[in-house]
């Protein structure tokens, strides 16, 4: 999804914009977000597309990946107590490493059932779990419905309700 003249920078700054003034409740899809490396990468993928040398598909598109990802420098805790006291990842899982190699923009990672082990989607370990598009009052018409599982490797997802908005 290359970009011409800011564009990935653009929608970046839009979903952080709507992230910031509580258009997408953070604390219930989020449990990091990582607003200056997502800036560079979105900057390096304008620049890519500025000189027509997008690397794929993927290229500038906005991405949030589930805490049981490792993501360098994060701790992953796949939703779960027992693991907040391990020390940050110290590289990059293969998806997320595959991902950024393919020009992908990790915007964050997102809240999860505890260790993906759940047919409800709650965990008791952090705030209710959200989805944007589920919430009181969301305009589903500015909705990106979806995302690709990978089993038990985990999931990357469009960072949800900002995502249609930005564009």
């Amino acid at each position: 999804m290359p970009g011409k003249d800011g564009a990935v920078s653009a929608r970046l700054s839009h979903v952080l914009d709507l992230i910031a003034a509580g258009a997408v409740p953070a604390e219930r899809a989020y449990t990091h977000i990582l607003a200056g490396t997502a800036r560079g990468e979105a900057r390096a993928a304008d620049g890519r597309a500025d000189r027509g040398e997008a690397i794929g598909a993927l290229d500038g598109a906005l991405v949030s990946v589930k805490a049981m990802l490792d993501v360098r420098g994060l701790l992953t805790d796949a939703g779960s107590a027992t693991l907040r006291g391990r020390p940050p990842a110290a590289s990059d899982s293969s998806v997320v490493s595959r991902l950024r190699s393919a020009g992908a923009v990790v915007v964050g990672t997102t809240q999860m059932t505890e260790f993906a082990f759940s047919a409800v989607g709650t965990n008791p370990n952090f705030p209710a779990l959200g989805n944007p598009s589920h919430d009181a009052g969301a305009d589903l018409r500015r909705v990106v419905v979806g995302g690709g599982g990978f089993g038990r490797r985990g999931l990357v997802t469009s960072p949800s309700a900002a995502i249609r908005a930005a564009r």
